[in-house]
């Protein structure tokens, strides 16, 4: 029997301006705006990077981008480009992997994601979320200057932790064997004020 842990990675939720204001950045309502979230944030080199985007206008999910290409980038703290990926945006959402390059050093790295129009008003405006690569065959690490001089480190990406006070996750088993069938349920806390409108989901053993 395995243990189960659910990483609901991306939760494009239409609530208060206060919620959304905690884990977005807050470019003008006019400005298109990207919030991206990976399956996991821990790696190891060589293996594929799944990561799940919105792509909105302002706050409002619910009015059609213009943009049909998302770019996405893995990227040093800072700023250089090790990897990325083009990805099309379907109903304001978009999916997609990048392979994270066997020769990368032990640290923490970042996943940003923009479209062609978010360019005009630079990196800061770009969605970002802070990942952890681990290299088990070197034995050399990311430089800690690196990391702690880096600007991308203001930027916040939502999490969990974020949003556990709005939804909550229910299950039929705490465990279950490989390929068994569970039943899963979601619910916003207070469906009057929030509307669920992506949920992507990875499951991964516990402790994994």
């Amino acid at each position: 029997m395995y243990k189960i842990l659910f990483i609901i990675f991306m939760l494009s939720i239409l609530v208060r301006s206060s919620f959304a204001g905690s884990i977005l950045l807050k470019p003008a309502d006019k400005f298109e705006k990207v919030v991206i979230i990976t399956d996991r944030s821990l790696y190891v080199t060589s293996e594929k990077l799944q990561f799940f985007a919105t792509v909105s206008v302002g706050k409002d999910v619910t009015i059609p981008v213009l943009s049909r290409i998302l770019y996405c980038e893995l990227i040093s703290p800072n700023g250089g480009k090790i990897a990325d990926s083009k990805c099309i945006i379907r109903n304001s959402t978009a999916t997609g992997c990048i392979e994270i390059p066997r020769d990368l050093l032990t640290g923490t790295y970042y996943l940003r994601g923009y479209t062609k129009n978010m360019r005009n008003y630079g990196p800061e405006f770009y969605g970002y979320s802070q990942i952890r690569i681990i290299n088990p065959g070197k034995d050399e690490i990311l430089a800690a200057d690196n990391i702690r001089n880096s600007e991308i480190l203001q930027y916040k990406s939502g999490t969990v932790d974020d949003i556990k006070d709005l939804l909550s996750v229910y299950l039929d088993r705490t465990s279950c064997s490989p390929r068994e069938t569970i039943i899963l349920s979601l619910q916003a806390a207070n469906p009057e004020e929030s509307v669920i409108h992506n949920v992507s989901l990875s499951v991964v053993p516990e402790n994994a």
